[in-house]
């Protein structure tokens, strides 16, 4: 049953409770079903990148949720971050060579390091023990490495 949940088969999960008769029980009437089409929301813009929509999605369904768990918060920010370095290839595959195209590059690197500044650095601080302090760092380092390997040559 749970794997239909998580898995976002809503009629596969009311289909089979109706047919094994565990609409009875206490259990299986606290389960809440509508959660399931925020579950396919969430994950869709997560697996397409655009994690503001996510955390809409997430907020619409209950705005506390991610107050209550920093560290769902933390690595939705974290991840957006991470989509941001992707983009570092894309912006590199659509270059030209010319001077322009190294400013952009410049900036969606710096953009990125802003991106970090103001949204991880400080979940990361505040957290005791710096649990997200490690991934923060290797964020990070992925960025170091994306700007070695993009960083246009001046010249």
């Amino acid at each position: 049953m749970n794997y239909l949940v998580i898995e976002g088969f809503k009629e596969a999960a009311e289909e089979f409770i109706k047919e094994s008769g565990l609409d009875e029980f206490q259990e299986v009437k606290s389960l809440d079903l509508g959660s399931i089409e925020y579950r396919l929301k969430v994950r869709q813009a997560i697996q397409m990148g655009k994690i503001d929509s996510a955390i809409t999605e997430l907020n619409n369904y209950d705005p506390e949720i991610l107050d209550n768990n920093p560290e769902v918060y933390f690595h939705l920010k974290l991840q957006e971050f991470l989509e941001k370095i992707r983009s570092f290839q894309t912006t590199k595959d659509n270059t030209t060579g010319d001077n322009n195209d190294s400013e952009v590059v410049i900036e969606r690197i710096m953009e990125a390091i802003e991106f970090a500044r103001e949204n991880l650095a400080p979940i990361a601080q505040e957290q005791a023990g710096g649990r997200f302090l490690e991934e923060l760092e290797d964020a990070m380092g992925l960025l170091a490495s994306e700007m070695g390997a993009n960083w246009p040559t001046l010249g």
